[in-house]
């Protein structure tokens, strides 16, 4: 693998401020005889902590997570300027707002991270058990001017413990069925039933991975039947059709994946190393 100099780094230091990224490769690949790429410029300024960072103080964090709901990313800039007299542009608002998990729920793709206020929380309380998720969603979002996804919606209330038809004073390790499985009740609110399981026995799952049935029978909690993966692997998993009603076939598909996914990162790191490779002088 190429490895930088101490020169080339100091270079990069000395020129990261005053360059685009598009200007100081063209720069970089001139002064030292390479061929890189803008994204491996990227990266290497990125390791080595080269890029200028934007500091927010935790007055500014805590305002943006309570206004953030439902609006674009340069209204929340406008705002945030003009309240703390500062000069943020929309690309570095977004950004810090992606890194902490604290997006405004507008798209599908972020609302996953949603971030409800006690106003909604309070709303979903007094109108779940009147209504079912759809007009629940559809009501939400026309209340509060977003547009999260039932999906979205319907797991805040289970986390919660907020259900149809169920009242909301429920002890410790109760458990409730709903249409994805089994749910049960831990002091960290409500959690799947078989990470429930797997964490008594193995400890907390990673961030990222989720725990599947091997066999496709959510009622099996037996514990050889429980495996975790992370969600690049659930996907190619299903994707690949490698989950079977035999759990040992489904152990066997995760394999293959895991060996894909490992020979798909080989080969981008071939890709970055060609262009190095090419500008190597021949020896004579």
């Amino acid at each position: 693998m190429f490895r930088y100099s101490g020169e080339m780094i100091s270079f990069l230091r000395e020129h990261k401020e005053k360059m685009k990224y598009i200007e100081l490769t063209k720069e970089f690949n001139k002064r030292f005889g390479q061929n890189k790429s803008i994204r491996a410029i990227k990266r290497v300024c990125f390791d080595n902590e080269l890029c200028k960072k934007v500091r927010y103080d935790n007055e500014i964090k805590e305002f943006i997570k309570d206004i953030i709901s439902g609006l674009s990313y340069s209204k929340i800039t406008k705002i945030v300027n003009e309240k703390f007299k500062t000069n943020k542009s929309v690309r570095q608002i977004k950004s810090f707002c992606i890194y902490h998990k604290i997006y405004n729920g507008k798209g599908k793709k972020n609302s996953e991270h949603f971030v409800f206020t006690d106003e909604m929380i309070k709303f979903i309380k007094k109108n779940i058990q009147n209504i079912n998720y759809n007009e629940l969603t559809v009501q939400f979002n026309k209340y509060f001017s977003v547009n999260i996804s039932k999906s979205i919606l319907k797991n805040k209330c289970y986390s919660l413990g907020f259900f149809n038809g169920v009242t909301f004073d429920q002890p410790l390790f109760t458990e409730h069925l709903g249409k994805d499985g089994y749910l049960i009740k831990t002091k960290k609110g409500w959690i799947p039933k078989q990470r429930f399981l797997w964490e008594q026995k193995n400890g907390p799952v990673p961030d990222g991975y989720c725990i599947i049935f091997a066999d496709g029978d959510k009622t099996n909690f037996n514990e050889n039947n429980l495996i975790k993966v992370n969600r690049k692997e659930h996907f190619h998993l299903n994707k690949r059709k490698l989950r079977f009603s035999d759990p040992e076939y489904t152990k066997a598909g995760l394999n293959i994946v895991k060996l894909f996914l490992k020979a798909e990162e080989r080969q981008k790191e071939i890709d970055d190393e060609e262009p190095e490779k090419e500008n190597q002088p021949e020896e004579a």
